[in-house]
């Protein structure tokens, strides 16, 4: 943010979540028709990339078709445009005690199974729980295959401490490095 934060604890809007995956590639050109929302005036700076994602079939709009650019993206729509991004499949069992019944729960099995999502310390996924910017980089970083970084002491933002939970994670997917692999997992800065 213009102010030198991360804002890693905000939960992600869809526009922003839209953003990150055209910018990484996740979302690529396609032939398909471009859908029409209703709030399509409402995209302003994400106007493109939302236009990317959907056409591309990464992400969906609302059965009233909206998009909704400003509502945050939950953990269980997460779980969904990660199971389009890297064609998740099959049938896997979930652990989670809150997601059996829940519209998501495939896709949240698949991505738990995948190693590219991970429940909450009490056994739960959070389904309905916001997607934090935090946990939205440890999951790019696990899809990636890239990451944590070690080696870095300090980080550029002023609200990201070396203590914090994903320090690693967000040094990882913000600051310009070479690195080696660790054989223990993740990269080393050089």
């Amino acid at each position: 943010y213009p102010d030198g934060t991360f804002k890693p604890e905000q939960a992600m809007t869809r526009a922003e979540l839209a953003a990150v995956l055209s910018r990484i590639g996740a979302a690529t050109a396609s032939n398909a028709q471009p859908v029409a929302y209703k709030d399509q005036n409402d995209f302003q700076w994400a106007a493109g990339e939302i236009l990317k994602v959907t056409s591309g079939g990464l992400m969906a709009g609302y059965p009233d078709s909206t998009f909704g650019p400003e509502l945050y993206i939950t953990r269980a729509e997460m779980a969904a445009v990660v199971v389009r991004w890297m064609q998740l499949s099959g049938e896997p069992a979930s652990t989670f005690t809150d997601t059996a019944d829940h519209w998501s729960a495939h896709n949240i099995a698949l991505v738990q199974q995948a190693g590219y999502m991970k429940g909450m310390p009490d056994g739960s996924f959070g389904p309905d729980k916001y997607l934090t910017r935090a946990e939205a980089v440890t999951i790019f970083n696990r899809v990636l295959k890239r990451g944590p970084l070690f080696g870095i002491q300090s980080s550029i933002w002023s609200d990201v401490s070396n203590s914090y939970w994903a320090f690693r994670d967000i040094v990882e997917a913000t600051t310009n490095h070479s690195y080696t692999t660790r054989e223990a997992g993740g990269e080393t800065a050089e």
